[in-house]
């Protein structure tokens, strides 16, 4: 599920990777996408739409987003293999980012496949 490696498969990785709410809009973003490559800023773009803006908060800088997104959130994504993110070129190809909802079994709240 997240990567060819063992070890990368430990619920503490899944749920450290889900304790962001921007790596959370970025899984969605990643797994509904339907071109094969995506910049940096369009999936900061993504982002910012998924995100709810109240009247408090100023919006996100669509720079510091993409920022945030290179150094933070897209590392983390790659080291799990669910993308690969080309820092270089500012590309990300998403790999195979399952829904959500098949991810997690329904009765437990833990990870399919993992056991208490």
């Amino acid at each position: 599920m997240l990567g060819e490696d063992p070890d990368q498969n430990s619920t503490d990785v899944l749920f450290d990777l889900l304790s962001d709410a921007r790596r959370r809009h970025l899984w969605y973003c990643l797994e509904s996408a339907t071109a094969d490559v995506l910049s940096v800023d369009e999936l900061a773009r993504l982002i910012e739409e998924r995100e709810p803006q109240t009247n408090d908060a100023e919006p996100p800088q669509h720079g510091h987003l993409a920022h945030e997104l290179y150094h933070v959130h897209l590392p983390k994504f790659d080291e799990v293999g669910l993308a690969e993110f080309d820092a270089g070129e500012l590309t990300v190809r998403p790999d195979s980012v399952p829904p959500l909802e098949t991810v997690f079994d329904a009765e437990t709240g833990l990870p399919v496949g993992e056991s208490d």
